[in-house]
């Protein structure tokens, strides 16, 4: 568990193992998907902000029953066995009891990790700035403000006053040279969806989160997808925000 989790490329290449941390098909329960092998729970109760995806795998035999969890967003990962004549139940109890105390706390020690390592705060250059931060509100981090060459880039994008918040996501691309990271990340806005259906409706698609399926929508520029955000790491700590589309790179703001 701690080499899927950690990468390790002794036991899988990390794309096999990215194939094999996948659903294979879906049954009738919403929250519930199948993979290879595992057991996929879905959940909205572990966070306030997100959908947390458990890779689970339960063990039988007369008298013993075992779970083990993988929580990949997260990094983490439980086992538990439960001999004596203990029931399947049993093992499914304990892990309810284990998320409940440990997770809150996986999730503030996550934030706390995005802060110090200065992913958060104000980036400048000449006229053009971006203002990073978090929130229990939603996920990837909030842009507070967003001014290119002196334009302000988001109210712009909102003239028609449907959009609600603009995120940073991470791509999972990363690019390490030496001590150097680049960090791939998607600039993604939260719109209100709800469409005005005079031939009938019962909102299906007002339910979904359109922001993930239009990632790209705003097109290239200079080659680059507008969307498209660079965060430059030195050494484990944030130093740059970049737009390849802009040519813009803006340096971290550090507190006096």
């Amino acid at each position: 568990m701690r080499a899927i989790l950690s990468s390790d490329p002794h036991l899988l290449p990390q794309a096999t193992i990215n194939a094999w941390l996948q659903p294979i098909t879906f049954g009738t329960d919403i929250d519930t998907a199948v993979g290879f092998p595992w057991e996929i729970v879905r959940s909205s109760r572990l966070s306030r902000v997100r959908i947390v995806d458990l890779y689970t795998k339960g063990g039988y035999l007369p008298g013993f029953t075992s779970l083990l969890g993988l929580i990949p967003s997260s990094d983490i990962g439980f086992t538990i066995f439960v001999g004596a004549g203990g029931l399947a139940s049993t093992a499914v109890i304990l892990a309810e009891a284990l998320l409940a105390r440990v997770f809150p706390a996986v999730e503030k020690a996550t934030m706390q990790e995005v802060v110090s390592a200065g992913y958060t705060g104000r980036f400048s250059s000449g006229n053009s700035t971006i203002e990073l931060a978090l929130d229990q509100l939603g996920n990837g981090l909030r842009i507070d403000e967003l001014v290119a060459r002196g334009i302000d880039i988001m109210q712009h994008l909102n003239e028609t006053g449907i959009i609600r918040s603009m995120r940073l996501y991470p791509s999972e691309i990363v690019h390490v040279d030496g001590d150097t990271e680049k960090e791939d990340w998607r600039l993604v806005y939260d719109y209100d969806n709800t469409v005005h259906a005079p031939l009938g409706s019962v909102d299906v698609f007002s339910t979904i989160c359109i922001s993930w399926v239009l990632t790209g929508l705003m097109g290239a520029y200079n080659g680059q997808q507008i969307d498209r955000v660079v965060i430059r790491k030195n050494k484990g700590q944030v130093v740059s925000v970049e737009s390849p589309a802009l040519d813009l790179v803006l340096h971290h703001e550090k507190a006096n």
